[in-house]
């Protein structure tokens, strides 16, 4: 007996309904626990001290809580906040001394300063209110270094022991631990040239640069290599503002954000990967060990948070409520809503 091709077609469909095999495993977000900031419990961290972490800051309020749910420390925000796993610093509009804090609230020390604290890669440095001065406080009230730059700075990232600064006047510095210079480039070559971006690799052997309008750059430089070590990538538009720049995956991609969406550069196959989203960008973290990252898009009525295995598979993607705010710790995603908490763990099946 022949079978014809619309046959063999058609029982071929009805096997994968009743039948069907799963091609690749499926990606979710499982909820974990969920707490009121403003109600909940506050435990004494020093009752915890093997505890995990993650710090929050719902606009308001602003505190940390453990990997299982418990609130370890709650507080309100008086106009500025800089904090990581392991300390804050809550300032005012004109700070004139600086309080520094452990996540269980207790005063590690204060300084007498005036500028903003910056939490970088556990590093605390000082940017003037000029936002022309830079400084790294250790522990004494003496700076570890400081330095003052012509132009006012853009943005500054620390990896392994060195801080990149970008300026406005199109220069990039890379500064070492001890305050020390390491490479200094003019990122000139557009109609107007200024720094909006810089990123150093985990390891600090690499420093990515977003720079100029007319045209806009991306620049990966090779620290050893200097000005000889630099790949210049196009950009699909142009920001006047400082925008998203992060390395990823032990170093191997690069994520940049772009008006609708994100693009992702592979450095090792010399690829590029485009996620688009309605949404404008707000935050992006790592998932775990693995090539996964999170990012939150806000949009209308509604935003968005996108799971992506990079380079550039959108294994997820689910509405969340206008003004979400997100911190990854691990494999966890603590995602926060007005007074809401919601910790989610990512499960395949």
């Amino acid at each position: 007996m022949k079978w014809s091709i619309p046959a063999l077609f058609f029982i071929f469909i009805i096997y994968l309904l009743f039948f069907p095999t799963q091609l690749r495993p499926e990606f979710f977000m499982r909820p974990s626990w969920t707490i009121d900031v403003s109600r909940a419990t506050v435990y004494d961290r020093g009752q915890l001290p093997d505890i995990s972490v993650v710090p929050f800051d719902l606009g308001g309020l602003f505190g940390y809580v453990s990997t299982d749910g418990k609130l370890l420390l709650r507080d309100q925000r008086l106009f500025g906040l800089a904090i990581d796993a392991k300390t804050y610093i809550s300032f005012s509009s004109v700070p004139e001394e600086l309080v520094i804090r452990d996540n269980g609230g207790r005063v590690i020390r204060s300084i007498a300063a005036s500028g903003y604290p910056i939490l970088l890669d556990g590093r605390l440095f000082l940017i003037s209110t000029n936002r022309a001065g830079l400084a790294e406080l250790a522990g004494g009230q003496i700076p570890r270094w400081e330095r003052e730059f012509a132009s006012v700075i853009t943005d500054l990232d620390s990896r392994n022991g060195f801080l990149a600064v970008g300026l406005l006047d199109s220069r990039l510095a890379v500064i070492d631990e001890i305050g020390t210079v390491t490479l200094e480039l003019d990122m000139k070559g557009s109609r107007i040239n200024a720094v909006y971006g810089c990123a150093l690799s985990g390891d600090a052997q690499k420093v990515a640069v977003i720079h100029g309008i007319g045209p806009q750059y991306l620049s990966v430089v090779d620290i050893a290599g200097g000005a000889a070590g630099i790949i210049d990538y196009g950009l699909e538009t142009e920001f006047r503002t400082t925008r998203y720049l992060r390395f990823f995956d032990s170093d191997r991609f690069l994520v940049v954000e772009e008006k609708d969406g994100l693009k992702v550069l592979d450095l090792d196959n010399n690829d590029e990967y485009a996620v688009s989203s309605e949404g404008s960008f707000v935050s992006a973290g790592a998932i775990g060990s693995n090539n996964l990252i999170w990012v939150i898009f806000a949009g209308g009525a509604a935003s968005e948070l996108v799971i992506i295995d990079l380079p550039g598979r959108v294994v997820m993607r689910t509405a969340v409520a206008p003004g979400v705010a997100a911190f990854s710790q691990d494999d966890q995603i603590l995602l926060g809503i007005g007074e809401i908490l919601c910790m989610a763990k990512e499960e395949i099946r």
